[in-house]
């Protein structure tokens, strides 16, 4: 029996593909909306360009037309199965929705998922805490994603158990950073991590509330912060996070675009 927090087995392996070829791998996961589940990851990862250039990141210079998701498989803890989903419809368009606004300027996409048999889905929530936990600069949040490749059983491909990154919010967390729905976290990030769910965590006991009173939890407190989508630069370890408000907005009010 595979014994693990939840937010392990939250976090799912991606591996963005072109005519079964791999171009690149990431961390994705589930958010169930309206009876639909999406997958949310980076707009990078599955469209293969830059979001704020559009720049393609392959030095193929090729891009993905399919992303194949290692899902925890319904047939109990511990397995898992390999899914592949298409990326764009027949005339070339992409399925996934990016942001109502902002569009491709927001690093975050949400894909309609169509393949879910022998799949058990561990979705997040928006509203997922009664409680009111703080924002603020240094709260201590968790990259939980696959850096490099690796998880918790290390490098293969057959296996969906992932690792955490401590890192602190490190921009004020009322402003949005550079004009957009994000702030900045000092982590110590590596690649493979981005499209990884950012999480406050706690194995329970006391807690601050944002009205400066303490409460009590019985049992592990999760809450989604946003989505992790990568350094600022590579000689440095703050790193961007899109913020749920973004995320949310991307679900229920997001657009597909055009032809990349």
């Amino acid at each position: 029996m595979l014994q693990v927090s939840l937010p392990s087995v939250q976090s799912l392996r991606v591996f963005m593909t072109v005519r079964d070829q791999v171009l690149s791998s990431g961390t994705a996961f589930l958010i169930e909306e309206g009876g639909t589940t999406f997958l949310v990851t980076n707009r990078h990862n599955l469209s293969g360009r830059r979001s704020d250039t559009d720049e393609v990141l392959s030095k193929t210079a090729a891009t993905p037309d399919s992303v194949t998701v290692l899902h925890n498989s319904d047939s109990g803890p511990g397995h898992w199965v390999v899914v592949k989903e298409p990326l764009l419809d027949q005339d070339g368009r992409p399925l996934w929705l990016e942001h109502p606004v902002h569009g491709g300027l927001v690093d975050v996409v949400a894909l309609p998922l169509t393949q879910l048999a022998g799949v058990s889905t561990f979705p997040y929530a928006f509203d997922e805490l009664a409680i009111q936990l703080p924002r603020h600069i240094t709260l201590d949040l968790y990259v939980v994603g696959y850096p490099f490749g690796q998880g918790s059983l290390g490098d293969s491909a057959a296996h969906g158990v992932a690792l955490w990154t401590r890192g602190t919010i490190a921009s004020e967390w009322t402003l949005d950073h550079s004009d957009l729905p994000r702030f900045l976290i000092d982590a110590r990030t590596r690649p493979g991590q981005s499209g990884s769910p950012v999480i406050y965590y706690s194995p329970g006991g006391s807690l601050m509330l944002r009205d400066g009173t303490i409460g009590v939890a019985n049992g592990e407190v999760v809450e989604l912060f946003g989505c992790y989508s990568g350094r600022v630069n590579a000689e440095s370890d703050l790193g961007v996070v899109w913020k749920t408000s973004a995320i949310e907005q991307v679900v229920h009010r997001g657009v597909r675009p055009a032809m990349l």
